[in-house]
């Protein structure tokens, strides 16, 4: 199947926020939402380049992987600046799946990217963010609540990566406990965790090494996040903890999809996709397994 790619004319997608991507023209069965993870981007994360030989160059491609100077490198490129002269060009070759695909396997339903400040280092775009996951869930809550005040009590599924996984579970904490935001706890249909470590990642010590090179270089930077996604962190321990208590409750009504993310209770349903960390929320087409994989459980759940 040839990939489609994101129209010139599509969304602009907001580096900090909420950007809807999809609006059914009749009321929306559920809200699908996007959250992306560490070093990560509300588009960026999400797309796809493909071999598509009209597409824009963005010059030579670094092999999956590798050592860690490769690693450490790719913290720092300028990729992920976030601009929004990058976020204003629509990158030909490129496919933007929750835009490009979804909508036509899931078009009852309202799809939305959150962006927010997830970077070690931010070059000359201003300084570094120094909030935390309590800080970015909560913001992410109060934002969420906003863009839902005329459909209070539709569902709610989310799709997180790596870090936006740690902020989901924060989030619905946060929101079960707290009668002005309930809503959005008791509307929570499913949460996708792609990548998310639960009880920590080795990949925090990559991150920590590239902000202090970066900040011993002059460049603001921030380890709030990178603190807290260590392995047993205590920050991290915590949110777990509750969030467990949570799932599970007899009348839980959320389920979890477990795609490579570490396990944290052995009863969620637990899939495997064929992708490094990175590459593991990106699609080409609708015939990539990873995707299948998704909107086949998405599917399910909007049935």
């Amino acid at each position: 199947m040839e990939p489609q790619f994101s129209s010139i004319h599509g969304p602009k997608v907001n580096d900090i926020g909420f950007t809807v991507l999809h609006d059914p023209p009749s009321p929306a069965t559920a809200d699908i939402v996007f959250v992306h993870g560490l070093q990560g981007h509300p588009r960026k994360t999400w797309s796809c380049e493909t071999n598509n030989p009209t597409r824009v160059p963005k010059g030579p491609k670094e092999p999956s992987g590798g050592s860690h100077h490769l690693k450490i490198r790719k913290l720092f490129s300028r990729k992920h600046s976030g601009s929004s002269q990058e976020n204003r060009e629509s990158q030909l070759g490129e496919v933007f799946w929750p835009l490009d695909l979804l909508p036509d396997d899931c078009p009852n339903a309202r799809i939305l990217t959150f962006g927010y400040d997830s970077k070690v280092t931010n070059f000359f775009a201003g300084p570094a963010s120094q909030s935390n996951i309590i800080a970015h869930a909560r913001d992410f809550l109060h934002q969420l609540k906003r863009v839902r005040l005329q459909c209070p009590g539709r569902s709610i599924i989310f799709v997180a990566h790596s870090l936006g996984g740690i902020i989901v579970k924060c989030a619905l904490c946060r929101a079960a406990d707290d009668p002005a935001l309930t809503d959005i706890y008791k509307s929570t249909r499913a949460i996708f965790f792609l990548g998310t470590p639960h009880r920590g990642s080795g990949k925090a010590s990559i991150g920590e090494i590239a902000r202090r090179i970066a900040s011993a270089s002059g460049l603001d930077t921030s380890d709030q996040n990178l603190r807290a996604l260590k392995v047993n962190s205590i920050e991290l321990e915590m949110i777990h903890e509750s969030f467990v208590r949570l799932y599970e409750q007899k009348d839980r009504h959320f389920e979890i999809v477990q795609q490579f993310s570490s396990s944290f209770t052995g009863t969620e349903h637990i899939e495997s996709i064929n992708a490094n960390h990175m590459d593991m929320c990106r699609f080409s087409s609708k015939d990539d397994q990873g995707y299948q994989s998704v909107v086949g459980e998405l599917k399910i759940l909007l049935s």
